[in-house]
Order: structure tokens, then sequence, then C-alpha cells
């Protein structure tokens, strides 16, 4: 993505965006760049990252103290992905040391208490809880992630993530490595034609005959997951996509010990937490790759699309 700038327009549509890491920064830069005055509460200043700080150099919007000073006068209130991992308070990274723009702590009852009238609170993945909270308080409450567009575009950072993982962690190139992946969704699509263009020897296993015929025609040697599970075929690196503890003790048992598992699917994960304690391959959990691996992309997805729902709902820019 290239480091650019551009005019800015005002208007008087104010957006807040609460809670999260540098996905949410680049985002947020994103709308001040577009003219909608940002408020932001909860965000790092910095992740550390030379690049990435220098990337959101240009921010303009206003970092508040308190996430009451932030919503005040908001027509949408932008919330993390996922907005919440405990159903209790708003997704955040820890508080930095003697920043008091930087005090996370936001819990969902209160932020109910505090969004102004009328609203539109968008979040990612947002949970039965906060569903329930905004049905009971009349907000109108947005899944930005359910998005197709969004799941489709998050598939490359991820990917390229996964991958980084994979070639940090073995002794061989990934050319001519032997890489299994569980799964064919978006995720196990863009992973086996990125693997198979880098000269790897791919193997699929999926559930539908679609899938499997879909990794033929894409040059990877495909097999039915079952098949797959019962004599799981040999494998330099093992990526698994699929939301499911499919990969059980008796499957683990059939696979070489140390083998390197890159685990891309959300929870409950490849493995059950007793199977995780007596496993003996490496498990990788890569939660959240395209936040901590291309965080200024993945803040530019979310804006793209977000800015799109914020014009349907009659909040955005026209």
């Amino acid at each position: 993505m290239p480091y650019y700038r551009k005019e800015k327009v005002m208007n008087d549509i104010k957006i807040s965006v609460l809670g999260g890491d540098t996905r949410q920064l680049s985002l947020a830069r994103h709308l001040s760049l577009s003219g909608y005055e940002t408020a932001v509460w909860g965000l790092p200043t910095s992740d550390g990252n030379d690049t990435v700080s220098a990337y959101c150099a240009d921010f303009s919007g206003v970092r508040c103290a308190d996430p009451e000073s932030a919503v005040s006068g908001s027509r949408a209130v932008i919330l993390p992905l996922p907005a919440t991992t405990d159903g209790v308070r708003v997704n955040c990274a820890p508080a930095e040391r003697g920043d008091p723009t930087t005090q996370r702590e936001l819990r969902l009852t209160h932020l109910m208490q505090i969004l102004p009238k009328g609203v539109l609170l968008l979040a990612g993945k947002p949970g039965d809880v906060l569903r329930s909270m905004a049905r009971d308080e009349n907000v109108r409450l947005i899944d930005y992630y359910d998005l197709e567009e969004v799941q489709i575009k998050n598939a490359v950072p991820t990917v390229e993530g996964a991958i980084a993982i994979a070639m940090r962690e073995l002794p061989i190139t990934l050319f001519e490595a032997r890489c299994t992946i569980l799964g064919y969704g978006r995720i196990g699509k863009r992973l086996a034609h990125v693997l198979h263009a880098l000269g790897a020897h791919v193997t699929v296993a999926a559930r539908s005959e679609k899938d499997l015929a879909l990794a033929r025609v894409g040059g990877c040697t495909a097999r039915p997951l079952t098949e797959y599970l019962a004599d799981p075929a040999p494998a330099d690196v093992l990526f698994n996509t699929v939301p499911a503890p499919i990969l059980t003790r008796d499957v683990l048992e059939k696979l070489p010990d140390g083998l390197p598992i890159v685990e891309l699917a959300s929870a409950p994960g490849c493995m059950e937490a007793r199977a995780q304690k007596q496993c003996r391959q490496k498990l990788l959990k890569a939660p959240s790759l395209p936040g901590r691996t291309a965080p200024c992309t993945a803040g530019k997805i979310l804006f793209e699309s977000i800015e799109a729902i914020l014009r349907r709902e009659g909040v955005g820019i026209r």
C-alpha cells in the first residue's frame, strides 16, 4: 500500500472509533483523510513499529481522554474486530503507562448508556451479548465483518501472515515443501494458490466434492477430509482453516512429532484443550493475523467496507 496524502475536505459528520489495535488506528486515519470529523479513544499511539507510526503520522482526528467525549455528537460509533472477547468489555489493548488517553476499560453496559440517541453502532463479530444489549436499547447495530467483501479481502493478509509463520518455523524453503491445508474456504483457496505458486507440493483436505475438484484444477492434490483424518499424508507443515476440533488425539498420533500446525481458524480451532496439552506437534496459534502482520492494509479494508455501510445508512459523505 503506497504512502500518500490527499487534500481533505471537512464536513460536520462525526464518527468515533473506540478500542482495538493498529487496524483501528489505520481505519481512523482513512476516515479523517476522507473528511469525517474523527474522534478516537482507546487506540494505541503506535505499536513500536516506526513504519506503521510513520504511515499513521498524518492522522488528524481527535484523541479523547474518555469514551464519553469521543461518542458525544457522533453519528456513528465503530467498535473493533472482534468487538468484545469476554462479552463484558469492549476489546482494547492494554493501557500505555503514563498516557491518560489510553486507559482502556469500557464495559458494554456503560457503552450503551453513553451512546447518542439514534447513533449507528458498527462492530466486528459483536457476539450475542452485545447484539442483545443493542436490541434492548433500540440501537442500530451492524456487523461489518459479516460482509463477504471484508472476509475475502482479509484472506490476503491472513495468508501472507501464515506463510511468514511457516517460513520462520521451517528449516527448508517452501519451494518443494509438503504443505497440507485443512479446509478450502476463502483462506484455504488463497493459501493453496500462493503456496502452489511458490513451488510447494500442496495437499488440500476438504469435505465437498466441489472444493476437491477446484483444488485439483488449481494444481493441488485433493483428498476428502474424512479420508485424510483416517490416514494423514506426510507433510512438512500443516495449515488448519476448519473451526472445529477435527485433530483428535487419534489423528495427532498419526502425525509426526514436531510438525508445525499453523492454526488459522477461529475458536474453537482444530484441537480441544486436552488434545492441545498432549499434542507432540508444534501448534502455532495465529488469530487476527491481518491486525498483526498488515495492520495498515487491514485498516484500509475495514474503511472501504465501513464507508459503504455509512453511505447506505445515510450517514456517509455523499
